[in-house]
């Protein structure tokens, strides 16, 4: 037993409160799949009958004090072939959430499944929730059942027959630059915007810190229409305007370039930090105005478009969305962000650039995460040495399902 976990949690240090955290979920994970094995041990030599129960559910129902719905799900989980997910268990690497979806999917295979074929779900379903929150692993599954041809109840949406729509939008800016607005808009285009918005507004699952999304619901809802807008901006049929598109001017100071502290004055947004600003420039055109130590202009240098639509193509077909291991936003959701950055002199080619979501973007530049191109030319991220004391790099699973490998 680990000396830290009969230590008041009050007298760990952070390194040690954050060991004994995850050593204790790893506990409750195989202490889990033992109650598994012992459940479906019951089962199978119908204990329940000899106690005076009518089935293996009622049994732990009134043994152990568990609610009908708890302890129908335990025999349902144990009585269905799950070797993977029971080794993932037992190994402490997965949850009791990562088994109820991995089940969910499972239990629902048609007839008939090719074993291989079945046993290859699993595993994938496995190895993403080794990295991913229960809510990926549920969107694979859905994309696995859709692959198996399960029916999925899907309602239709009613055509609207309006046909001179109502919109208007008004907006003003304060002094500080933030932009307010108001309007309105028709039905028909009110829930086409509500389908963008609603999936991107929904809470963030716990981070790697254990920290849960502590932004309002209007909070959410505003980054989800940032997230809209930027989408917007990347579309090819976008107007330009004097022939540019995503033109950004920075002026910075040569000493804080080089020294990657300070702040830099964007056109058309204001002072930001050179951090702020080295995210900024991972998706955009530049103008860089150097300014000397009397604010004279030492360059003006030529603005360098990154990645290009057919790169853009490319990265979305080699990482399918966003490269972070346990995320599964699509493509059309992500930017491209240089693995060397740009300022570093990393090259604008495929093997420097990697899909990323907003969220992941923001992370990858502000906290311990760093990424990588393996030998295979596949992106790979590195975690905080807190989290993996290895730091042995992982790849993105949550985009394999489920086509590959189904030949």
């Amino acid at each position: 037993m680990d000396e830290t976990q009969a230590v008041p949690a009050w007298q760990l240090s952070d390194g040690e409160l954050t060991a004994a955290l995850l050593h204790t979920q790893a506990v409750l994970s195989r202490t889990y799949g033992r109650m598994l094995a012992l459940v479906a041990e019951v089962d199978g030599r119908g204990l329940a009958s000899a106690k005076g129960y009518r089935n293996t559910a009622a049994f732990l129902s009134g043994a152990m004090r568990l609610s009908a719905r708890e302890a129908k799900a335990r025999v349902a989980q144990a009585t269905t072939p799950m070797p993977l997910t029971g080794k993932a268990l037992a190994e402490g690497v997965i949850t009791v959430e990562h088994v109820t979806e991995i089940h969910r999917v499972l239990v629902r295979a048609p007839e008939g499944l090719d074993p291989e074929k079945l046993e290859y779900a699993e595993q994938a379903l496995v190895e993403l929730a080794g990295q991913a929150p229960p809510l990926s692993v549920r969107q694979a599954g859905a994309r696995l059942l859709a692959y198996w041809d399960v029916d999925t109840k899907g309602p239709g949406d009613p055509e609207d027959g309006l046909a001179r729509p109502r919109r208007r939008f008004r907006y003003w800016f304060a002094a500080d630059g933030q932009m307010h607005f108001a309007g309105e808009l028709d039905p028909e285009t009110a829930a086409l915007l509500q389908s963008i918005v609603t999936p991107l507004a929904r809470p963030r699952p716990l981070d790697e810190f254990g920290r849960e999304d502590g932004r309002t619901l209007a909070q959410r809802q505003g980054d989800a229409l940032a997230e809209t807008i930027g989408l917007a901006a990347h579309a090819p049929e976008l107007p330009v305007t004097g022939g540019e598109r995503a033109l950004m001017m920075v002026t910075i100071g040569l000493d804080e370039l080089e020294r990657r502290a300070g702040a830099a004055y964007l056109d058309g947004v204001g002072y930001t930090s050179v951090s702020q600003l080295r995210r900024l420039c991972c998706d955009a055109k530049v103008v860089p105005a150097v300014l000397g130590s009397s604010g004279e202009i030492l360059d003006l240098g030529r603005a360098r478009r990154l990645a290009s639509p057919a790169q853009c193509r490319a990265l979305a077909i080699r990482d399918r969305g966003c490269a972070r291991p346990g995320c599964g936003r699509p493509p059309k959701y992500c930017q491209a962000h240089h693995i060397k950055e740009w300022v570093d002199g990393g090259d604008t080619d495929i093997g420097n650039l990697v899909l990323l979501c907003e969220f992941h973007h923001r992370e990858l530049h502000h906290t311990g995460w760093s990424v990588r191109m393996a030998d295979s030319g596949v992106p790979e991220f590195i975690p905080p040495k807190w989290l993996d004391q290895e730091q042995r790099p992982i790849r993105n699973t949550a985009h394999d399902l489920p086509h590959q490998h189904a030949a």
